[in-house]
């Protein structure tokens, strides 16, 4: 009997537990709700207070501007806080006492000055002694929160900056402390498309000159000739990554590649048969020009042949001439081209 009735106890306690955390799932459920609820309503309660028809219309120097009060006193401690309190034309300057003594004190001081006429709408119309385009910015702050609207200069800008300090508005102020104008704007990217445009120009100059300098890089060199192998003892010039050797009758490659060699002699044979020059690789001939040959010019040389060297291998060029050289060292030539 008394294990039964521990068991129906147990079980009860547990269908108490379990109805228990249902209906606290439910408040939790109902709780959140209420409380989305809520926010919802204080939402839109102050999107109402921005769209209310308490319109006000205030002359900022030569312009109107048509607005709410709580658009107006939307920033606390600000200058209008204490200017549609006062309704009053407000004093230009700066004190240190609290804002609302300051009104108080031109409340005193100072009569209301309406612009409003019997013929007007029923909505105030205050006047404000500052510059009309300059509020339009101060209005959309108060609107918006932010600055959207671009700044067109550094003259507005500081003129702007001025007048959230006149309308007591630090947190315009430091808003306005990064913001760049337009015309900074406009500078930054026209200096930002140059400086691309300089990179992307040296850049090609770059790949054009590597290009040309591959095409021209050459060892150019001039003598008189004379039979046996040409020691060609001036070199003129040397560009690029050609790098040559020049060690008794041979051009020794400093590094392996693939090599063009242009050999012109002009003027320097009797005219016989067998004169000749000749490309060597490693003392073995690679090819030989006879007289006039690939020229339209008896008594010239021209030969041109592509060959591959390994480093440290040498190449040299060998000429047989019976007859005198009657040519001077500007008229014999060797060009060598790295092409690969």
């Amino acid at each position: 009997m008394a294990a039964s009735l521990n068991s129906f106890k147990s079980q009860l306690d547990e269908l108490i537990s379990g109805t228990l955390e249902e209906r606290c799932r439910e408040l939790d459920e109902r709780e959140r709700n209420v409380q989305k609820r809520e926010e919802t309503i204080t939402s839109v309660f102050e999107s109402l207070k921005h769209a209310t028809h308490e319109g006000i219309s205030i002359v900022v120097g030569n312009t109107v501007y048509n607005t709410t009060r709580a658009i107006l006193l939307s920033k606390s401690d600000s200058f209008f806080q204490g200017f549609l309190h006062a309704g009053a034309k407000p004093l230009s300057g700066s004190s240190s006492k609290p804002l609302s003594q300051q009104w108080l004190m031109l409340c005193k001081e100072h009569s209301q000055e309406e612009l409003n006429d019997d013929n007007s709408s029923s909505d105030e119309k205050l006047f404000i002694a500052r510059d009309g385009e300059i509020f339009h910015y101060v209005l959309e702050y108060l609107t918006y929160g932010d600055v959207f609207s671009p700044i067109p200069d550094k003259g507005t800008l500081c003129k702007l900056k001025k007048d959230a300090e006149f309308y007591r508005l630090p947190e315009l102020s430091r808003l306005l402390e990064d913001k760049p104008t337009s015309e900074e704007t406009l500078t930054a990217s026209i200096q930002k498309a140059t400086e691309r445009a300089e990179a992307a120009a040296a850049n090609a100059e770059e790949v054009l000159k590597s290009q040309l300098v591959r095409d021209i890089s050459h060892y150019s060199c001039s003598s008189v000739m004379t039979s046996g192998y040409k020691i060609w003892d001036q070199l003129l010039c040397k560009l690029g990554d050609v790098q040559l050797t020049l060690e008794g009758d041979n051009l020794i490659a400093e590094a392996g590649g693939t090599y063009r060699v242009v050999v012109k002699v002009n003027g320097a044979s009797s005219g016989a048969n067998s004169d000749h020059i000749a490309i060597h690789v490693v003392k073995k001939e690679l090819s030989r020009a006879l007289v006039g040959s690939n020229s339209g010019y008896q008594n010239s040389f021209h030969l041109e042949d592509v060959f591959t060297l390994e480093p440290g291998e040498f190449f040299s060029v060998y000429q047989q001439i019976n007859g005198k050289s009657a040519c001077g060292r500007q008229n014999n030539t060797l060009i060598v081209e790295k092409v690969g």
